[in-house]
Order: C-alpha cells, then sequence, then structure tokens
C-alpha cells in the first residue's frame, strides 16, 4: 500500500486566485478545515485548525510565492508527522496545482487514515474548485455528524472491518474486525464514502440496522449512534 496521497488537477483561476485560497485563513475555511486559527505563510510560520473536535498544528517549512509551498503537520489529528506539499503552474485555461500529502507509516494505526485523508483531500478539492470557479462557499467535506466506531480497509468485496471502538456503535451491534459491512439502515454500503454520506444524515442517538458478512455467514444487529470525538474513527 502507497504511504503517499498525490493528486493533480486543475482550476479556471489565475495562479495569484488559487494561491489566496491555500495561504489565508478565511479562504481556507472555505473549502479545507471549518474552524482555521492560524495559517502564517512565511518561512517557519505556524498553522492550526480544526476539524470537529480534532486539531492539527504545524510549521511551514517551505514557501516560494504562488509557486510552491511545504508543511509539516505534527501528530494529533494523524498518529505521526506528515507533511504536505502543493505546487502552483500557470496553464493556458487556469492554474494546475498538484498535492502531495506524505509521510504516512505502516501498521493498523495508519490503514485507516490513509484513506480517510485521501477520501477527505478529493473532497476538499470538489469543494475548492466549486468555491474558485463559481464563488460559492459549501464546503461539504466534513458534514458528518456521529460516528460508527470503525476502523476499516476498502477491499473489492467492501469494506472490512480492521478494529471496533470499544463502547461504539459498531461493537454494540454486533461487528467484530474481519467482517465485510453490506447495509447501514436499508442502505448498501459500498466504500468509505458511503459511511461518511450515512454519518452525515444520522445524529447521535439514531438508532439504526447494520448488515454484515462474517465469513460465509450474513447477520445483522441494531444500535444507537454516537457523536462525533476526535479519538474515535468513522
Amino acid at each position: 500500500m502507497t504511504s503517499t496521497y498525490r493528486r493533480t488537477f486543475t482550476v479556471a483561476v489565475p495562479v495569484a486566485r488559487a494561491w489566496q485560497a491555500f495561504t489565508e485563513p478565511a479562504e481556507l475555511t472555505a473549502w479545507f478545515a471549518p474552524s482555521v486559527a492560524r495559517f502564517e505563510a512565511e518561512p517557519g510560520g505556524s498553522l492550526e485548525f480544526s476539524v470537529g473536535d480534532a486539531r492539527a498544528e504545524g510549521r511551514i517549512e517551505e514557501i516560494e510565492l504562488e509557486q510552491r509551498i511545504r508543511w509539516s503537520q505534527k501528530p494529533g489529528m494523524l498518529p505521526g508527522t506528515t507533511e504536505v506539499t502543493v505546487v502552483f503552474e500557470a496553464v493556458e485555461h487556469g492554474t494546475r496545482i498538484e498535492i502531495t500529502h506524505a509521510g504516512f507509516g505502516e501498521g493498523r494505526d495508519w490503514i485507516d487514515e490513509l484513506q480517510a485523508h485521501s477520501l477527505g483531500w478529493d473532497r476538499c478539492i470538489t469543494d475548492l474548485t466549486l468555491y474558485l470557479e463559481r464563488g460559492i462557499r459549501r464546503p461539504r467535506a466534513h458534514a458528518r455528524r456521529s460516528r460508527f466506531g470503525l476502523v476499516t480497509l476498502d477491499t473489492p468485496a467492501g469494506i472490512q472491518v480492521v478494529e471496533v471502538v470499544p463502547g461504539s456503535f459498531a461493537e454494540r451491534a454486533g461487528l467484530a474486525a474481519g467482517d465485510l459491512v453490506l447495509e447501514l439502515d436499508r442502505a448498501g454500503v459500498y466504500d468509505r464514502s458511503d459511511l461518511w454520506l450515512l454519518a452525515g444524515e444520522h445524529g447521535p442517538g439514531d438508532e439504526i440496522e447494520v448488515v454484515y458478512a462474517r465469513g460465509r455467514e450474513l447477520l445483522s444487529g441494531r444500535a444507537s449512534l454516537a457523536p462525533i470525538a476526535p479519538e474515535v474513527p468513522v
């Protein structure tokens, strides 16, 4: 499994406008994070942003005006230190942007994080494009109200449970490591994006049914959902 997220895309705005969206706190809240307390766009500058109750802090390691910015992110939201690099290039119809998020480690603690952050970045990029090209500030990437308490891995057969958080919806509904999640609240579940959608539609305390496969056996369970908490995965 790769330990790096990388995505290249083009937005139909000049480089100066794209650069502004990445380096000003008020702009970053339109697409990147609901709360950006600090983003000091200078060498050695600090950054701090929050998603729900989870907070991330870091440092600007390198910056070239309207060309490149690189920052490190301390452990907290992620199990260890990671690094984000954003490169800007003027093209005929706007700005080509390459985002690289590197430093994801190996092992159980990182399995869920790489897939979650990859999906999170993809969704943030969609919100960024909407904001830059249409002027609409409507961030959707982090619109989740509850948690299922699962560490998961996307597989060819669907979402496989890697770990169940004690006391969570998943544990109370009977899920265990190795199970495949097939349905939640009678809606088909195929990948992590389906989990995030359902976590946004249902609030804490809602009781829903989960259908899952354990080996060749089809099982089901019911439990109430838990609120968002920084230490509890999706």
